[in-house]
């Protein structure tokens, strides 16, 4: 027998689509970058952010940090906008 990996508790609503969000503007930044998107940002790093664990947090260090990791910071904090313009998703001041 295999052991059980334990279920992820779902969060909430506002939470999942928080993780959405941030979640797209990860991959129109890793797509410019050529990064996959799971190396850039997992899906648990994003919920650890928007959870306010920032220090816990690879994508908040280092050249994650850098690429995505302070916008997405920013975008928490109400400082920039996400956006479509011209069928594109876009991120900056509004």
């Amino acid at each position: 027998d295999y052991p059980c990996l334990p279920k992820r508790p779902s969060g909430s609503p506002e939470v999942d689509g928080a993780v959405a969000l941030l979640a797209s503007v990860v991959e129109v930044r890793a797509k410019e970058n050529g990064v996959a998107v799971p190396v850039l940002a997992s899906r648990d790093d994003l919920a650890r952010l928007v959870h306010g664990h920032k220090g816990d947090c690879e994508l908040m260090q280092g050249w994650r940090c850098e690429m995505v990791g302070r916008e997405l910071e920013a975008i928490m904090e109400g400082k920039l906008a996400v956006y479509v313009e011209g069928g594109r998703l876009c991120v900056g001041e509004r």
